[in-house]
């Protein structure tokens, strides 16, 4: 695992550990009832919704980096240069389609 992916990867446990604790303190104070915990409020679902809707435009956007990716090659399957009228590895413009 990378540096980075093993901080991501402790600051979520951070994040599900702080919210544990305040939980519990929660509890215990008499301030909410465990079905109170367990049950999710406005905020709480306005949260789901909001990922939801940023994982999709993730999604979307990979998607589209993919296609754009792909109609960089020529057909010999030489990757293109942005603004190239010519194939670095056949050299031939008619040999090169921005369409696959």
């Amino acid at each position: 695992m990378t540096k980075k992916v093993k901080g991501v990867l402790l600051l979520a446990a951070a994040a599900v550990a702080v919210v544990l604790i305040y939980n519990i303190w929660s509890y215990s104070c008499g301030h909410c009832t465990f079905r109170s915990m367990m049950t999710l409020g406005t905020p709480g679902y306005l949260l789901l919704q909001i990922n939801a809707a940023l994982l999709a435009s993730l999604v979307i956007l990979k998607l589209l980096s993919t296609l754009q990716t792909r109609k960089r090659r020529c057909s010999c399957g030489e990757c293109l240069l942005p603004g190239s009228h010519y194939c670095p590895a056949c050299g031939n413009k008619a040999g090169c389609q921005r369409g696959l």
